[in-house]
């Protein structure tokens, strides 16, 4: 992996960044020794920015920091350094940049300061990606093949294939509606570049409404039904829903990687088999407010549901060969979408 040496640019936000903090005055007279002033006061806060942690290459995006918490932003200076040797001691509290298109990853430093005090500063890096999930997401060599279809309604192409008796997505959806204002669903985080790696997340709401047509076209939300049918060519024999489907989770789940790095990341030895080729990622999970589970855990929509408030879904553990049954708030979670061909 291509990595820029940073050392002296990195020095020179910090450098300024604390300068303020120091006097110094000289007194010479007659040999005597140099005297300075060591200031005692901070900066307060931490600093915090609009870094994501993956970008697309080639995007012009503004990067923005904020958090210091004892003095208003006229006061403060605020510098960026940026490692792909284009962007360097950069003035400003919002800046716009293009990423790099090579595949790197990019380590922005970026500090604040005042007069007569210790500023702060933070660092965070950000892995740049391809703009699609076949380019950005590698698959082991032998994965069953896909084939793939265009989603017309926003011309995203989906892999799909046929398992069992019917034909399956075999990536996690991605629309997110034709209103950017009002957007279906959410991303990991709330960083639109987890949707190209993972899809998006939807309440099962959002996923069952037929003014939001979550599906494309020709295609829907599985019932549990249909999910038995693919437990039953996972697992070698019939499944019910509600059962925890033996070694389903492991002939699932794929060893897909983002630039080397197993996205089953927490698996000891990522003895994900993909037998099927359903291309099971640990997506997570959300709520209104929140993010959690990536890398760990998948859960996949039922369109069948459980009582008027909560909704059937299914999940597969990083540490386990099982895919398992479950029920949860058909409003408040939010959990990936597989789509059926109809």
């Amino acid at each position: 992996m291509k990595i820029f040496n940073t050392k002296n640019r990195f020095l020179t936000c910090i450098i300024t960044a604390l300068v303020f903090g120091v006097s110094f005055s000289s007194c010479i007279d007659d040999g005597s020794d140099y005297t300075y002033t060591v200031y005692s006061a901070y900066m307060q806060g931490s600093l915090v920015t609009t870094i994501h942690d993956y970008s697309v290459k080639g995007t012009t995006v503004f990067l923005e920091t904020k958090g210091v918490s004892n003095f208003e932003d006229n006061e403060v200076s605020y510098c960026w350094d940026i490692t792909d040797t284009s962007a360097h001691h950069i003035w400003g509290q919002t800046i716009r940049y293009t990423y790099p298109t090579e595949d790197i990853s990019v380590v922005i430093t970026f500090s604040a300061s005042a007069y007569d005090v210790y500023g702060l500063y933070s660092q965070k890096s950000t892995i740049l990606i391809d703009d699609t999930f076949e380019e950005a997401v590698t698959f082991p060599e032998g994965t069953p093949t896909s084939s793939t279809f265009t989603d017309t309604r926003d011309n995203q192409t989906y892999q799909y294939r046929t398992i069992g008796s019917y034909d399956w997505m075999t990536q996690n959806l991605n629309w997110a509606g034709l209103d950017a204002n009002s957007p279906i669903g959410k991303t990991y985080k709330d960083q639109n570049e987890y949707g190209i790696l993972y899809g998006r997340l939807y309440s099962w709401k959002e996923a069952t409404s037929t003014d939001n047509s979550i599906c494309p076209t020709g295609w829907h939300l599985p019932t549990n039904a249909e999910w038995e049918d693919l437990g039953e060519t996972l697992s070698g024999s019939p499944v019910s829903f509600d059962s925890q489907w033996q070694n389903a989770g492991r002939n699932a789940s794929a060893n897909a990687n983002i630039k080397g790095t197993n996205m089953w990341q927490y698996s000891p030895d990522n003895n994900k088999q993909n037998t099927e080729g359903w291309n099971a990622l640990p997506a997570g999970k959300a709520s209104a407010h929140s993010s959690g589970d990536i890398g760990r855990y998948g859960y996949w929509w039922s369109a069948t549901a459980h009582t008027s408030a909560t909704a059937h879904y299914r999940y597969i553990i990083y540490n386990n060969s099982r895919f398992y049954p479950n029920y949860g708030d058909n409003d408040g979670l939010f959990l990936s979408v597989r789509c059926v061909r109809d």
